[in-house]
């Protein structure tokens, strides 16, 4: 498994690939667009934990981080197709597939980024609100992809937050 520094470098790097393949497109612009905000997003975002090496070394953060890698580097390539001049016939055939797929893209981008915030959350949480308190947190990850995020003190519910 590689180290999760090098892989927010990575992401970092294929964000920026992103942005410049998605100035240029020739056709699905506004899906081509909302992936290029994604991954800017992400890229600010990831990079303010990038110097937190306890964090980066836990085996969850570094899987999730992967991941989004892994989903991002499929997403440039989809925004780079959509660079390519083609001819009205083509255009009509290929342009509705393609726009399908960078849409379900998306989806995925955003599926591997709330995985990645969550594996960030659950490290970073506990630490912060049960050292020497009696506050508790508690994950809940449910089938829609959402998390649910409790923090008890002495077995009363004080926070309910569903991302």
């Amino acid at each position: 498994m590689v180290d999760a520094v090098g892989t927010i470098t990575k992401i970092v790097e294929v964000g920026l690939k992103i942005k410049r393949a998605a100035d240029m497109v020739k056709q699905n612009k506004d899906v081509c667009k909302q992936i290029k905000d994604r991954a800017e997003i992400l890229s600010i975002t990831l990079s303010q934990h990038q110097n937190n090496a306890e964090l980066m070394n836990n085996f969850a953060v570094r899987a999730a981080l992967e991941a989004l890698d892994q989903t991002l580097g499929e997403a440039l390539n989809l925004v780079m197709e959509c660079q390519q001049k083609t001819n009205c016939v083509c255009l009509f055939c290929t342009a509705g597939n393609l726009s399908q797929k960078l849409v379900k893209m998306e989806q995925r981008i955003s599926y591997k980024n709330m995985d990645a915030m969550f594996a960030i959350m659950s490290f970073l949480l506990p630490r912060e609100f049960n050292q020497g308190s009696s506050q508790k947190v508690w994950f809940i990850e449910n089938s829609y992809n959402s998390c649910i995020i409790l923090v008890f003190q002495r077995d009363q519910l004080l926070i309910r937050m569903e991302i």
